[in-house]
């Protein structure tokens, strides 16, 4: 259901479930899909755990049937994958691609991406990560398309705002984390260095966490600081979930300062 707020919920969604993805009609209707698919495929699991808990029949069957339904809908992120630039892009009514292939540039800010550009959404799938390396062609094109994030720097140069019109303040502080592309410094690319786990190069995902950690969130100091809005309290967590709505976490590189001792019944807690 639509929310009656229309600045809430989710934009295009009733047309987009029957097209496949959310049109440009929509503003930055990829993004849109893109964070569907995330949700769809957490809804999913979400229904799976309700059906194994169901004692009535009945309704484990129609959470069973609504859980197949939406994994099915999380894979909506393949629709604006574009095969050939290797990136995700917008699409139109008619499934036409909103700029050719020869006007696109990855580094160009907003259109079809919410605060960030093309590498900025490049791995927007954290759901299926090994659906995405498919789409890449295997784990070792998705570890050359990381590699080259990491390897292409963030200049917040004025000829690459985009549809903004201006350097946004997510343009300089992706720029001064100087770490390729990653704009840590705001929430889109949190997961982005775990999806090395899906390239099964799990020492590099826990390199660029070590580095992250060790050089931007280093204290509140003149001349330290932690990147981003007011908003990113998760970033200052260093357990991130595998997968979203997960069974499991990942933990990497935590600096623990010092430990305080926890009594047997506490421990047991955990167990």
């Amino acid at each position: 259901m639509p929310a009656a707020d229309g600045r809430v919920g989710r934009k295009g969604l009733r047309p987009g479930i029957f097209r496949g993805w959310i049109d440009t009609a929509t503003h930055e209707g990829m993004s849109w899909t893109l964070d569907n698919a995330i949700n769809d495929a957490s809804a999913a699991r979400m229904a799976r755990i309700l059906a194994q808990r169901e004692t009535d029949p009945a309704v484990r069957e129609r959470l069973e049937t609504e859980a197949e339904y939406l994994a099915r809908r999380g894979l909506g992120y393949r629709a604006v994958f574009h095969p050939e630039l290797g990136f995700f892009l917008g699409r139109g009514a008619d499934g036409a691609w909103r700029v050719p292939a020869a006007e696109f540039d990855p580094a160009e800010w907003g259109h079809d991406y919410t605060e960030t550009n093309a590498w900025g959404t490049a791995f927007t799938a954290p759901h299926d990560g090994a659906g995405l390396a498919a789409l890449h062609g295997g784990e070792a094109a998705l570890a050359a398309k990381l590699d080259a994030f990491f390897a292409t720097p963030e200049t917040a140069d004025p000829s690459l705002v985009g549809s903004y019109g201006f350097v946004i303040h997510e343009m300089d502080e992706a720029r001064a984390v100087r770490m390729g592309m990653l704009g840590l410094s705001n929430q889109p690319a949190h997961h982005i260095p775990l999806m090395y786990c899906f390239a099964g190069r799990h020492d590099d995902a826990h390199r660029i966490v070590t580095e992250a950690r060790d050089r931007l969130f280093v204290g509140s100091e003149l001349g330290q600081g932690y990147p981003g809005d007011e908003d990113n309290g998760d970033a200052a967590c260093q357990t991130r979930p595998f997968r979203v709505a997960p069974s499991r976490a990942a933990l990497a590189a935590v600096r623990l300062t010092a430990v305080a001792p926890l009594e047997l019944a506490q421990l047991e807690a955990f167990a």
